[in-house]
């Protein structure tokens, strides 16, 4: 016998685009043109900064400022608890573990109002 007898002939090529390629390709063109259209052609200019007044003063002035400004108080002894007080730590919340014994879900679900 003959191979062409034996061997199955393959489908004639399809010249052209298929229909599902030719919508792809459609889709993604409309895509791109929609994000170059939306998309900001101008530069995007960020605003000034806005104006500081400065006061340029001599050292004399600063270290007058700073003589006549009110000194940090001095951290407190007593605010402070001593190291050998007798300090109770609060205790830590315990783990438990509940064990479901009924599924509640259901009987919400029975309730007249929650019928639709």
């Amino acid at each position: 016998m003959h191979d062409a007898l034996l061997l199955p002939m393959p489908p004639p090529a399809r010249r052209g685009i298929s229909l599902g390629t030719g919508a792809s390709v459609a889709l993604h063109l409309i895509l791109a043109l929609l994000a170059i259209w939306l998309s900001p052609l101008r530069t995007l200019v960020a605003p000034p900064p806005e104006a500081v007044s400065v006061e340029i003063v001599t050292p004399a002035e600063f270290a007058a400022l700073q003589a006549s400004s009110v000194p940090s108080p001095a951290p407190a002894e007593e605010a402070m608890p001593a190291a050998d007080a007798a300090v109770q730590p609060e205790e830590a919340p315990q783990r438990v573990t509940h064990k479901a014994t009924a599924l509640y879900s259901a009987d919400i679900l029975n309730e007249p109002a929650m019928a639709r």
